[in-house]
This record gives structure tokens, sequence and C-alpha cells, in this order.
């Protein structure tokens, strides 16, 4: 049973020997820093695509500035690779954490390459509601 401190209160039996003028101190435990925790590495999928050497200026824009565009909205590395002289292609590799990344990726790199400044991508499936109706 719990004892009765000088004020009347009730205490703890595990520190009624401790008188109330003595902090008792509580161990907390030592935070470990979010990085130092080993999580497994998801796997990164990957992507080819292939597109026409006219193209590739419109996907690249100036500076970079399409092709790191595309890197920012689809959460993708996005890379271009070497051009085929026969047949006039060029491949760009995409690669992301999930098929959705890779996707947003194939619309943009589509987009570019056609001339467009693409404002909104779809996603492959029906939008998703909180509260369905």
């Amino acid at each position: 049973a719990a004892a009765a401190g000088a004020t009347g209160v009730m205490m703890d039996p595990a520190i009624v020997s401790i008188s109330n003028s003595v902090p008792v101190p509580v161990p907390v435990p030592v935070p470990v820093p979010m990085a130092s925790m080993p999580f497994p590495a998801r796997p990164m999928l990957r992507e080819r695509l292939d597109v026409d050497s006219a193209d590739v200026s419109n996907i690249l824009g100036v500076h970079g500035s399409n092709i790191s565009t595309i890197a920012q909205i689809s959460g993708c590395q996005v890379s271009m690779l070497e051009a085929d002289p026969e047949t006039k292609t060029n491949s760009i590799e995409i690669m992301g954490p999930h098929e959705a990344n890779l996707h947003a990726a194939r619309q943009l790199v589509e987009a570019f390459a056609n001339g467009q400044t693409p404002s909104v991508v779809q996603p492959p499936w029906p939008p998703q509601h909180m509260y369905p109706a």
C-alpha cells in the first residue's frame, strides 16, 4: 500500500523513504537519431525510354531546366543516356521508388518531347477519396 507523505498526499511505495525535498531522477531513454537507425533500402525501379533525337532539346530544356523539373515533380532520377545514330533515338533512364513515380516521369518526358509545358500529371489510377459518398 502507498504511504502518506508530510502533506497527506498518497505517495508511490517505491519512493516512500525519500524525503519530499530530494528530487528523484527519472530515467529517460536516450533518443537515437533517425539517420543512424538501419532501415532496409527500398529497391529502386528502373525503366529505359527511347525518344527521338529531335526531341532531346525539348526534354533537356534550357540549361537542363526541363529534365530537372521532371526529376523534381516525379521524384525520380532522370538520366540522358547514349544516342543511337542508326535509329536516331536517345535513351533516357528513369529510376524511382514506386511505379507511380515512374509513371509521372514518363508523362512528363512525353509532354516535354511534344513541346508542351505540363501543368498536371494524371495518376494511372482513379482518385481515391478519404470519405466515399
